[in-house]
Parts: C-alpha cells; structure tokens; sequence
C-alpha cells in the first residue's frame, strides 16, 4: 500500500498536514498556528500543494527530545 501523504521530490521526503498531525497526535489546526508563529516550516510544492519537509520534522524531534 502506498502512502498518498508522503512525497518524494529530489530524494527528499515531505509530508502533508494530515500525516504530521497524526504522526505528533495533534490537530491541523495546532500546526497553522505553529506555521503562522515560524515555529514550523511548510513548503509550497505548488499553489496548493503544502508539505513539510521530513529532515525538518525530525530535526525538530530531536531538538525536542534533547538530541543534536
């Protein structure tokens, strides 16, 4: 089964707002305002096509758990 909410583009991975909101257990609605604040990156692969760039997801993981 594929995953409609990942996309690959230049051998970079992006995920769509679903994905991140269910991958952090939270509501698209907590991350326009993460978005809206600069906490959060999102990335306009065209005019309607809004992804969040995986290293960013998980840099910020990281960070959040202590690491790098």
């Amino acid at each position: 089964m594929t995953d409609t909410t990942t996309t690959k583009i230049d051998d970079q991975l992006f995920l769509d707002r679903k994905a991140l909101a269910n991958r952090w257990s939270t509501s698209i609605a907590t991350l326009k305002r993460r978005e809206k604040k600069g906490a959060l990156n999102i990335h306009a692969l065209s005019e309607r096509v809004l992804r969040y760039r995986l290293e960013d997801i998980e840099s910020i993981e990281a960070h959040q758990k202590g690491g790098c």
